[in-house]
């Protein structure tokens, strides 16, 4: 991801980017789309040297880079947008005139929702158990 140098940071594109980060780790797509740039934010341009096919523009504040890369539309973007904009290298990733799109699109997140939730779950176990042993060392100090 391109670090954002004016502040122009939508928090909730930050946020569903990150949510996006860990649903392609709980997928086992993360490294397979590591070499894909992220941009959030107004900006007047692309990076230099990045393939189109390759950069994923998350939000209307990008709207006008539009022809620059792969671009995810909305204020923010739905989830999973931009989770499959970097999966599949494209978007929307249905013709959403087509009447089976809908259809299509709630049985592709039926199918990776399981995974995202034990991930999640798997997370949280983690952070529970820092927690736990962060209040133990602090009830060992007093």
């Amino acid at each position: 991801m391109v670090p954002d140098r004016n502040g122009s940071l939508s928090s909730s594109c930050l946020s569903l980017v990150g949510l996006t980060m860990e649903k392609l780790k709980s997928l086992g797509q993360y490294e397979d789309n590591a070499d894909v740039t992220i941009l959030i934010g107004r900006k007047k341009a692309t990076p230099e040297g990045i393939d189109p096919g390759k950069l994923v523009l998350v939000g209307d504040c990008l709207k006008m880079l539009r022809s620059k890369g792969i671009f995810v539309e909305g204020c923010p973007p739905g989830e999973p947008s931009p989770h499959w904009a970097i999966v599949d290298r494209r978007f929307p990733a249905f013709d959403l005139r087509d009447p089976s799109a809908g259809l299509a699109i709630r049985q592709r997140g039926a199918n990776e929702t399981p995974r995202l939730m034990e991930h999640i779950r798997r997370l949280k176990a983690i952070w529970d158990k820092e927690q736990t042993g962060k209040k133990q060392k602090r009830r060992d100090s007093l």
